[in-house]
């Protein structure tokens, strides 16, 4: 991130008494341009359009952990938080983008400015509301490992943690977890599995609140937290990460993603303003294997950042956290259908819908 564009998104953020949102969006913007495809054109109009969120008046937090001392460097500040976290339970994968954030910021915040910084980290965990089963303490993780039999750690693969959604009950999709949570394991790997599942299930389920969507970018987040704090704190955020993936796919009522019979197959663009979800799927796919998924993708973005759509905020996390998943060899054909999806679904299209062929349920 250079720090002259961070300077400027500090200075939309030192006034702000929360964390939140609003200053994820912002963080975001301000290294768009380092994300594949890189959108530098696209990083003012959504610094602008970020910092135009009205602040909404609360009061700061006022409790004991405000009366730390402020960590001088990133890997102190992302430990302090983390710890902390483990029972700021509310948005599991909020808390660890807003870790993130900071993060990337800390290097370019003048010391007079951390504290109220992270002042106003505390205030956003402390304002989360916590939805009944959607999340899990430390304390019933401990009673679930207290019935899980000793066992050798495994690697983790999307193969092997795939069941824990499938799973009937919180506690065991927990058990089904906890193998590849013991000493030794890559816990960034971890993340990055659970992250490929939150992927497949932005493939499958209509997502109109941004939950799985922020789920992906809290899995990023915790890619890179895993080499700054400890590993039993990670193996616990990763533990109740996993839950609200598992609540959401089980609970929390997302309509499933109707599969057509139809095999056409047009320019992306094209595909994700008709409002045809499949097409749009099949349009990605094919886009990612032919190096042609970023240019459409990004000046949709732009287009609905500029315009001010109604839903510019949950599309951005979407984009952004799935470009920061890619590695130097290009997008995952699911990770395009995946953002495809996002872009195709939003709730007014704004160009024309091409009529819908005879569709099935996805499993």
């Amino acid at each position: 991130m250079q720090h002259a564009v961070a300077r400027s998104v500090v200075a939309h953020l030192v006034a702000d008494p929360c964390f939140g949102d609003r200053a994820q969006l912002l963080v975001s913007a301000a290294g768009v341009d380092e994300l594949p495809g890189h959108p530098e054109q696209l990083r003012a109009p959504l610094i602008a359009r970020a910092a135009a969120i009205a602040i909404t008046p609360v009061d700061a937090y006022t409790g004991l952990f405000n009366q730390d001392s402020v960590p001088g460097d990133v890997p102190q500040l992302c430990s302090q938080l983390a710890i902390i976290c483990q029972d700021a339970i509310a948005e599991p994968a909020a808390n660890l983008s807003s870790i993130d954030a900071l993060a990337q910021l800390w290097p370019h915040v003048a010391g007079d400015e951390r504290p109220a910084l992270r002042r106003a980290f505390l205030t956003s965990l402390a304002r989360r509301q916590q939805i009944d089963g959607a999340s899990v303490s430390r304390a019933i993780l401990r009673e679930w490992q207290r019935d899980q039999p000793t066992l050798v750690s495994t690697q983790p693969s999307v193969a092997g943690l795939a069941g824990l959604l499938a799973e009937p009950t919180a506690r065991d999709a927990y058990l089904a977890l906890s193998v590849y949570l013991a000493p030794g394991i890559d816990l960034a790997m971890v993340f990055r599995v659970l992250g490929t599942l939150a992927v497949q299930e932005l493939l499958r389920r209509h997502d109109p609140d941004g939950a799985i969507a922020g789920m992906v970018a809290g899995s990023v987040a915790g890619e890179r937290l895993a080499t700054r704090v400890a590993p039993e704190v990670m193996a616990t955020l990763a533990a109740q990460f996993a839950h609200r993936l598992w609540w959401l796919r089980h609970r929390a009522g997302l309509k499933p993603v109707l599969t057509c019979l139809d095999s056409t197959v047009g320019p992306l663009g094209e595909a994700i303003a008709s409002g045809d979800i499949n097409q749009a799927q099949r349009a990605a796919r094919v886009a990612s294997q032919t190096g042609k998924f970023w240019d459409p993708v990004w000046n949709e973005v732009g287009r609905l950042v500029a315009s001010g759509h109604p839903e510019w905020k949950r599309i951005t996390t979407a984009a952004v956290a799935i470009a920061a998943r890619q590695g130097p060899g290009g997008i995952a054909p699911d990770d395009a259908a995946a953002l495809a999806t996002v872009l195709c679904a939003r709730g007014v299209t704004d160009r024309y819908r091409r009529p819908t062929p005879p569709c099935i349920v996805a499993s």
